[in-house]
């Protein structure tokens, strides 16, 4: 009876195959990351701070990304631009071109050495073909702040270049900020994009992207966002976003922003958030040491 059974014994199944490993490598924790950002001068005499302009579709998260970006180096919950209230809106909800600096939690009445420009969103299907030309005024450091994108009329054009602008006002770094959990980009938007792509690169301005919604993507991102670089839906989504605008996946930045979800800091989110703009900085600051 002893061989029959052991002729039918089931073998028990194979271990599951181990988990691929990560396609990217990220440092987790917040401090010496923070540390950088809190501490950053600009390398060249000529700064007193460095200006990232941000830009993108609209409803991908511009502006949760700045208020996100300013919890992360505070510690604590911010609202300093005020967000669209629904992340799918038709229309851009900021309209002008505005200056955000970022405050030190331990110095309260001192900021952070580099600004952030908010900008218009990217619609598709409406009369914005404006905008690229807009967005080039302003890296050339000729648009004055709280410019109202849809005046009918530009802000005033100098002869030269960059006309009679600071190395100051000039914007230094270029960020587009793209959504994952959009299924991809609508061609009137990949086309405005690339143009906005050919004037920094005509000017020299480095230019990278953040990748915003990483949570509602993918389940397991959600449960822990330390998963975000083991996500192949994620990756994927990257190398497309690439192959329509140009940006290469490895100047490309997953983040997590903060939300109604969640609202209180979270270390891993904040490390995303900063190691983001690290990176940021970094292409800002080599900009720089060019001039």
């Amino acid at each position: 009876m002893g061989i029959v059974q052991s002729l039918f014994h089931t073998p028990p199944p194979p271990p599951p195959p181990p988990p691929p490993p990560p396609w990217r490598e990220i440092k987790w924790g917040r401090e010496e990351n923070l540390e950088y950002v809190k501490t950053y001068k600009p390398t060249n005499a000529d700064v007193s701070k460095l200006r990232i302009m941000i830009y993108g579709p609209v409803g991908a998260g511009k502006s949760s990304f700045i208020n996100s970006i300013h919890t992360a180096v505070c510690g604590r919950p911010s609202n300093i631009v005020t967000p669209s209230s629904k992340t799918q809106d038709l229309l851009s909800f900021t309209t002008r071109y505005i200056t955000y600096r970022i405050k030190k939690k331990d110095q309260p009445k001192e900021f952070c050495e580099f600004v952030i420009n908010d900008t218009m969103g990217l619609e598709a299907g409406r009369n914005t073909a404006f905008l690229p030309e807009r967005l080039r005024t302003a890296m050339t450091g000729r648009m004055p702040d709280r410019y109202k994108f849809e005046d009918e009329n530009p802000p005033a054009e100098n002869e030269n270049e960059n006309g009679n602008a600071s190395l100051n006002d000039r914007v230094h770094v270029l960020v587009c900020v793209l959504s994952a959990n959009s299924a991809g980009l609508h061609p009137d938007i990949t086309e405005k994009i690339q143009r906005v792509r050919i004037c920094a690169r005509d000017l020299g301005i480095p230019h990278v992207a953040v990748i915003t919604n990483i949570d509602k993507i993918e389940e397991e991102i959600e449960k822990n966002v330390r998963n975000v670089y083991k996500s192949t839906l994620l990756h994927r989504r990257m190398q497309e976003f690439s192959a329509s605008v140009g940006i290469p996946v490895n100047f490309m930045y997953p983040v997590q922003n903060y939300s109604d979800n969640t609202y209180n800091r979270q270390d891993d989110i904040d490390a995303l958030l900063l190691e983001a703009l690290n990176h940021i900085i970094h292409f800002g600051d080599d900009f720089l040491d060019l001039q």
